[in-house]
């Protein structure tokens, strides 16, 4: 309860940081007031605008222990008796697209595929192939804008599947006698769904700021109910405005907490710069490289990842 109010805390205070006594008329478009705002994966946009986009990215962890002998202590939560130290593999692909009908209101639907594995033959065995998939469909909604500041609404939901090759877990399913629930290849199906704020700040000709927060919740892993506060903000800076090379920049940052049947998930989140390619005001190319940390079920085995992905947004 204390993140959900926490986060109406920030929405609130967004708001009121920013008052606006009447709407400027709206445009279609990422621009506020002489400011083309450069546009992240990691961080969700207010922007109701046209576009297609589509990413890969990468993830590596390296040298990382990975718990083989999970049990649970005399309160109830996991604790690691046997790890292995081993190297992951993290691969992403994302595509959306994004219809507006209005200067108002936007559509859009699309996908994620996630996929973690180990890259020895331990590191396989300790962690296995996990992968997810989602299907999405959402809309943004313009609630308030200036020539500088825009704030909008965001609601999505869909369809998620999750596939496990497990093989740690299936010896331990045959070794405690549970040969009715025992096998290597698990999968689960379940619903997700979020709503949110998203804003946008031009604070300068040059330089943008924009942040969202989101709640957000799901059934679609290993059957369990998922909860999560998300927070996220980005600076950026486009030297090809300012009468330079047309490359921008963007810092940025996301922290994600969460709680899964009632109990506490841990946090995680990135933390990292992109470098974008400016000179089409329809084309949006990025760079992005980065550092993540994910929430384990041992809170002593978080995982630290190098974060490496190419996004392509184009506008229309």
């Amino acid at each position: 309860m204390r993140y959900r109010l926490l986060a109406l805390a920030v929405l609130v205070a967004v708001c009121a940081f920013f008052p606006v006594a009447a709407d400027a008329e709206p445009e279609k478009g990422r621009t506020l007031g002489e400011f083309r705002f450069l546009t992240s994966q990691q961080i969700t946009d207010p922007f109701v605008v046209s576009h297609f986009r589509s990413g890969t990215g990468l993830g590596i962890a390296s040298g990382v222990d990975l718990p083989v002998l999970i049990i649970e202590d005399v309160e109830g939560l996991p604790d690691t008796l046997l790890t292995i130290n081993g190297n992951l593999l993290i691969a992403a692909i994302q595509f959306e697209y994004q219809h507006a009908l209005s200067n108002r209101v936007a559509l859009r639907a699309g996908g994620t595929s996630l996929s973690r594995v180990g890259t020895g033959l331990e590191a396989f065995i300790a962690q296995g192939l996990s992968t997810i998939m989602n299907f999405n469909a959402g809309a943004t909604v313009r609630l308030t804008n200036s020539d500088s500041f825009l704030l909008s609404a965001l609601v999505d939901v869909g369809y998620a599947n999750s596939l496990f090759i497990d093989v740690t877990s299936f010896v331990k399913d045959i070794a405690g006698g549970d040969l009715e629930n025992a096998s290597v290849v698990k999968d689960h199906t379940g619903v997700i769904g979020g709503v949110g704020l998203s804003g946008a700040w031009a604070t300068s000709r040059w330089t943008g700021l924009t942040g969202y927060v989101r709640a957000s919740g799901s059934n679609a892993v290993a059957d369990q109910k998922v909860g999560a506060i998300a927070v996220g903000a980005g600076w950026s800076m486009d030297w090809g405005q300012k009468g330079g090379t047309p490359i921008g920049i963007m810092i940025q940052g996301s922290m994600e907490h969460s709680s899964k049947d009632g109990r506490d998930g841990g946090t995680g989140g990135v933390a990292g710069v992109s470098f974008h390619y400016t000179g089409r005001e329809d084309l949006d190319l990025a760079f992005h490289l980065g550092q993540g940390w994910v929430p384990r079920e041992d809170p002593a085995l978080t995982l630290n990842t190098t974060v490496l992905n190419i996004t392509l947004r184009y506008f229309f």
